[in-house]
């Protein structure tokens, strides 16, 4: 239903949820039924694309395109309102903004012809009313590649990457300060799609396809269709997962693992990436998901010990289902030697994690899980705004734990 009564109820229920909520909760950036959205970039091929879809999503939201002119690129989509889009006169673009709970920004690098220049996107930014919750930011693969091909290539004559990721810097820190959630979403080259092809069959289908593949940040390449993009939005738009992730999304290669929407999982699995984010996922194929966890313990406790640590010191805390490794600023997960040597093996080994001084400074969770298919998952925990990401503790710490599962399984294969 999209009469006053109910939306005017929705709004009443989200502001009531919203009060018992500290401003920067990203619970608060989740939409409900009554959301207002307004699509920035909506006379791109996308933006047409995404307006019929937001439009058919049945989720309840009211839309409304602005647009440069008024018969833009989204007027003929069911159920969206066409606004001016005037972001050099402050007047137009405040009233055009006015009752926005969301805004999704279709920049022009990203979307082409159509999309948000960065000028604009920048005023856009400075005008974002005081009830904005979120805000959706659609840029372009290789931003953080672009000394490597083929992006090194695209990025040489204008640094047109460059600018791409300036504007994704400038998004975040206008949505930091201001917004209880922002979302960044990065897409290769997009086809255009037959409008009729937006619909919501189209779109319910592509949200729910295991043809799509997601990871966090830049990891991805290829080509997408509209449809299939405007899908991905959309759900990213459902998904508390999407709140304050940047992540990239492309059709599924030949050269990835399997889906597990073989298990039933659909696409939750591939949301599932931007929680932490996800660093690190491998099937387990000869060890059982108990015998994982049990091993990933031991190999935590490791870490603890003289000459076998980490370049940034860790504390070790263990998980129903693997190990938490948190990480300090200062002091050591373990004591001197003599007093390692002078501790039982046991005793050393259950009470690692409770011996290390410092502060906490993010954390990666060591997960070996049954569902939805045996398998081995790292993810970052406990990172709090400003925490810095410990790259090359992350890149030995995976590398041992390759090795380790490696010859674990190859054991496990021999035994058997």
């Amino acid at each position: 239903c999209v009469c006053g009564s109910c939306s005017w109820a929705a709004a009443a229920a989200a502001a009531s949820r919203d009060s018992e909520l500290d401003f920067a909760d990203p619970r608060r950036a989740l939409l409900t039924p009554g959301s207002r959205i307004a699509v920035v970039g909506a006379e791109s091929e996308l933006g047409a694309a995404l307006c019929d879809a937001l439009a058919a999503s049945g989720e309840g939201w009211e839309v409304a395109a602005l647009c440069t002119e008024p018969e833009g690129g989204a007027a003929a989509a069911l159920g969206v309102e066409v606004r001016p889009f005037s972001p050099f006169t402050p007047s137009a673009l405040a009233r055009s903004l006015s009752d926005a709970d969301a805004v999704l920004v279709l920049s022009e690098g990203a979307c082409g012809s159509g999309g948000a220049e960065p000028k604009a996107v920048g005023r856009l930014l400075k005008a974002l009313p005081a009830r904005t919750r979120r805000l959706l930011l659609v840029s372009t693969h290789g931003v953080d590649r672009t000394n490597a091909l083929p992006f090194s290539m695209e990025n040489m004559f204008g640094g047109k990457l460059d600018k791409q990721r300036a504007l994704e810097q400038e998004a975040l820190l206008a949505a930091r300060k201001a917004l209880p959630g922002h979302s960044i979403a990065r897409f290769g080259k997009l086809k255009p799609s037959p409008r009729a092809s937006s619909s919501s069959a189209s779109a319910s289908a592509s949200a729910s396809s295991p043809s799509v593949e997601l990871a966090p940040g830049d990891a991805l390449s290829g080509e997408m269709s509209t449809a299939d993009a405007a899908a991905v939005l959309v759900e990213a738009l459902r998904r508390p997962e999407s709140v304050n992730a940047t992540f990239s999304a492309a059709p599924r290669s030949s050269s990835s693992p399997p889906p597990a929407a073989a298990a039933g999982a659909g696409l939750d699995d591939e949301w599932l990436k931007l929680v932490g984010p996800e660093i690190y996922r491998r099937p387990l194929e000869a060890v059982t998901p108990h015998e994982a966890a049990s091993w990933l313990r031991e190999f935590a406790r490791q870490l603890l010990r003289p000459g076998q640590g980490l370049p940034t010191p860790v504390t070790v805390a263990d998980l129903p289902d693997g190990v938490l490794l948190r990480f300090v600023t200062t002091g050591y997960g373990y004591d001197s030697y003599e007093k390692e040597e002078a501790r039982g093996a046991e005793d050393k080994w259950a009470e690692g994690g409770e011996r290390a001084r410092g502060n906490p400074d993010g954390a990666l969770r060591l997960l070996a899980e049954s569902e939805p298919s045996a398998r081995l998952r790292v993810a970052r925990a406990e990172m709090a705004p400003g925490t810095l990401v410990k790259e090359t503790s992350e890149e030995l710490l995976l590398r041992r734990l390759a090795k380790g599962i490696d010859e674990l399984e190859a054991a496990a294969r021999r035994s058997r």
